[in-house]
């Protein structure tokens, strides 16, 4: 829940179609999608960017996934 509180943080002083990846361990960000006009390209973005640290990492969006297939 805490990793989930960090998130919404900073996904309120994003633009819109934000995907953040959150540390397990530590209270930072790993990667940061936004701004997309597709949330999958805004997805790959931040798992792009947070490379090995996605282990037990969270993934939180300001937006609904019905399905999301990578």
């Amino acid at each position: 829940m805490e990793q989930m509180r960090i998130a919404w943080k900073f996904i309120a002083r994003i633009k819109s179609n934000t995907i953040i990846i959150v540390d397990k361990d530590l209270p930072m960000t790993r990667g940061i999608g936004c701004g997309q006009t597709s949330r999958i390209r805004a997805a790959k973005i931040a798992l792009e960017q947070s490379e090995k640290y996605t282990n037990g990492a969270i993934l939180a969006s300001d937006a609904f996934f019905p399905l999301m297939i990578l």
